[in-house]
């Protein structure tokens, strides 16, 4: 009976299968931060916090979105290039001071 109790409180606990953080400046939007669970990596939820984003930007009529990615981060750029983003520019030595960073640019309007 405690074992069955203590499944079906696991199954009502709400689980955080991502994040993203935007921020708004005049006419354009930043993608700061998204961040995926590992237990969610690789089942679109990344896709779909992006996707969701770009939607709301542009019904906000916002006109461009932009974001930093790490030069390594062949997947995020990956997706990022897929959803219509292109490389506009690097950042030299931005993470910690070791890496780079890819500049991205999605023309909203």
């Amino acid at each position: 009976q405690q074992q069955q109790q203590q499944q079906e409180e696991e199954e009502e606990t709400p689980v955080v299968a991502g994040l993203i953080v935007l921020w708004a400046i005049v006419d354009q939007i930043e993608i700061g931060n998204v961040f995926v669970s590992k237990a969610h990596r690789r089942k679109g939820v990344g896709t779909l916090m992006v996707e969701s984003s770009i939607k709301e930007a542009k019904a906000t009529g916002f006109e461009k979105m932009f974001l930093e990615v790490r030069e390594s981060n062949r997947a995020a750029r990956a997706l990022y290039s897929k959803l219509g983003f292109i490389e506009i520019g690097m950042r030299p030595n931005y993470y910690d001071g070791l890496e780079a960073a890819v500049l991205m640019e999605l023309k909203l309007a």
